[in-house]
């Protein structure tokens, strides 16, 4: 039989597999080494374990103190305004009027807001105004304008027949004493198997790219101009609805003053609705600021940056263009001036390739002359013809032949690369696009007019039961409402670039030239939400009266959304290039 190993006992081994610093723990916190094969055990850590004794020895420290409830939750002395005095009012009503006045400063004036000039003929600028005063000055646009005349200028040359050379020629001079045969020749090479024509369409192909060229850069001027024209309209709404907030954080201020001097509020009310009063004008500087900072990047866009604060037509709210998004793809996929400048490159790789193959085939030179051969008598006259090819024996163009085919099959694939970078601008800027439209539609429709509501309530019900309904209650009513409206204009502006984005791929002259959203009219506009002594109309009602358009309609009558298959297909046909 075999005979067993004992075992050792369980808590043994744990012991020796939790050591401090080499040994096993016992239960004095002696290091007792554990037996190794290897080696002698190690030297216990006698500094260690005194350091656990003295610990071991020494009394427990007593807890401190709990802090005095009074001096809980005090401002600490080195933040800012900490040293302010505490609010007292005397019981005595002189003092305390005194003491109020004192207390409770005025709000400092709202001030004026800056009116615009009038625009030409003293009517305000229009979007379509704007744009053609970009499209007139920038100085981009005559670069590109300079672009295209100069690759014009290369399809011209580069059709051109050589130039014939002609000169004075003599031979056998000083012979029998005469001077020999004296005349003259002329020299011409003649381009042979089309190869000015091939070069000429390859440059025209250039020629149609520049045009492309000045249209896209026609394009992305009007996005700038665009973008700038509706930030400003967002910005000029901004300023409106923050003044709007601010007086009415002004009435709440002095409705707050009264209640002090009648007994009816808190000292320290009044001070709190003058901080959401004083921060209420900070918003409006602000506000202010970014409308003039709108304007001047505007101008900027004009190319004229010293442009003086001008008028302009438009609404923030207004109703936003239908884009249906397999329409847009459509038209941008098969229209986009980057689609047209990979085809033309296509195009002219090709008449590239063709020409590197016709190269080798040798261009003729001819040598005609006519002499007086003096040498002899009578003077005679003499015609000589000299004809000749070069042999491409060793060069024939193997080296460019097969660069320009690898230029073709690059710019076969650049089709494909174009127009799934632009599927993939458009499906990220359509999700903008949807996702700020949704968000505005709701803040319009629903949860602004539901804030209006719920606050005119409550300050129908505080006059009549102000027990049920205090005061402070408004005032947070009334911050509800300003911090809704400015995320509603926010969204205002995300939507509008949006808007601009898609509209920029499309590259479309007219902003509604696919349609209008008539599906989600403004049902509230901000004039109305503003205005308490206006009623509010009920969810699926129409306004009376209409909001007017933020852009002038089309010569049709008013963009109509069209079918996909019925979108304007825009191609480029390069214009024909003269001999000149």
């Amino acid at each position: 039989m075999m005979q067993r190993t004992p075992r050792r006992p369980l808590w043994l081994l744990m012991a020796c597999l939790l050591p401090p610093a080499g040994g096993c723990i016992f239960t004095n916190y002696v290091p007792v080494p554990c037996e190794s094969a290897d080696g002698p055990p190690p030297v216990p850590d006698v500094g260690a374990q005194q350091v656990i004794e003295s610990a071991a020895m020494r009394p427990a420290e007593a807890p401190p103190p709990p802090p005095d409830p009074k001096e809980r939750l005090q401002i600490p002395p080195e933040l800012p305004g900490a040293g302010a005095p505490p609010i007292k009012l005397d019981e005595d009503k002189e003092k305390r009027e005194r003491q109020i006045r004192e207390l409770y400063q005025p709000l400092p004036p709202l001030g004026d807001e800056l009116q615009p000039a009038p625009g030409p003929n003293a009517l305000p600028l229009t979007l379509p105004d704007l744009e053609q005063i970009a499209l007139a000055r920038n100085p981009r646009i005559a670069q590109a304008r300079a672009d295209v005349d100069a690759a014009r200028g290369d399809a011209i040359q580069a059709g051109l027949y050589p130039n014939p050379n002609v000169g004075f020629q003599a031979d056998q001079l000083g012979s029998a004493g005469t001077p020999g045969q004296i005349g003259g020749y002329v020299e011409q090479l003649i381009k042979t198997a089309g190869k000015l024509r091939l070069a000429r369409l390859a440059s025209l192909m250039g020629y149609a790219n520049a045009q492309l060229a000045l249209r896209r850069a026609e394009v992305d001027l009007i996005g700038q101009v665009r973008s700038g024209y509706f930030s400003l309209l967002v910005a000029r709404e901004n300023v409106r609805v923050t003044r709007a907030l601010s007086k009415f954080a002004d009435e709440v201020y002095r409705i707050q003053i009264a209640q002090v001097r009648g007994g009816q509020a808190a000292a320290y009310e009044p001070l709190q609705v003058y901080v959401l009063a004083a921060q209420a004008r900070t918003a409006l500087i602000q506000a202010r600021n970014r409308s003039v900072s709108a304007w001047k990047q505007l101008a900027a866009a004009l190319s004229d940056p010293k442009m003086p604060l001008t008028e302009v037509t438009g609404r923030a709210d207004a109703p936003v263009p239908e884009y249906p998004y397999d329409a847009a793809l459509a038209r941008i996929l098969s229209s986009h001036t980057e689609v047209g400048t990979a085809e033309n490159t296509i195009l002219r790789a090709r008449y590239n390739l063709r020409l590197a193959e016709v190269t080798p085939i040798p261009d003729i030179q001819d040598h005609f002359y006519v002499q007086q051969d003096q040498s002899t008598q009578p003077h005679r006259v003499q015609v000589g013809v000299q004809v000749g090819v070069a042999l491409p024996l060793w060069d024939r163009n193997q080296g460019n032949i097969l660069a320009a085919r690898a230029q073709l099959a690059r710019a076969e694939q650049d089709v494909l690369r174009v127009r799934n970078d632009l599927s993939q601008q458009l499906a990220a800027a359509y999700e903008r696009y949807l996702n700020n439209r949704a968000l505005v539609a709701y803040y319009r429709d629903r949860i602004l007019p539901s804030q209006v509501r719920v606050y005119r309530t409550m300050r129908k019900r505080y006059d009549v039961e102000p027990e049920k309904v205090g005061f402070n209650d408004l005032v947070t009513a009334q911050q509800t409402l300003g911090g809704i409206l400015a995320t509603y204009l926010q969204a205002l502006q995300a939507q509008w670039e949006a808007v601009v984005e898609v509209a920029t791929l499309l590259q479309t002259d007219d902003l509604y030239e696919l349609g209008q959203d008539l599906t989600h009219p403004p049902s509230c506009p901000l004039d109305q939400l503003l205005d308490p002594s206006r009623s509010l109309p009920t969810p699926g009602t129409a306004l009376p009266p209409p909001m007017p358009p933020a852009l002038p309609e089309s010569k049709s009558g008013g963009p109509v959304a069209p079918d996909a298959s019925t979108v304007k297909q825009v191609r480029f046909v390069p214009a024909p290039v003269g001999d000149r």
